[in-house]
C-alpha cells in the first residue's frame, strides 16, 4: 500500500510543445518528468492530465 508521502505517477502535457510525458507528482504537488530533468524541448512547465 502506498504512503501519502509517496509520489503519484501519471501523465502530463508540456506547456511549451504539448508533448505528453510520464511524470511523478510529489505530495507538495511538484511535477517531475520520469527519467529526464525536463521535456525534450527544454521546458520544465507541465500540466497534469487528470483522469
Amino acid at each position: 500500500m502506498a504512503s501519502s508521502d509517496d509520489p503519484r505517477h501519471g501523465l502530463a502535457v508540456c506547456e511549451e510543445c504539448e508533448s505528453v510525458q510520464p511524470v511523478e507528482v510529489d505530495p507538495s504537488g511538484e511535477i517531475r518528468t520520469v527519467g529526464n530533468p525536463s521535456c525534450r524541448c527544454g521546458s520544465n512547465e507541465f500540466r497534469l492530465l487528470e483522469g
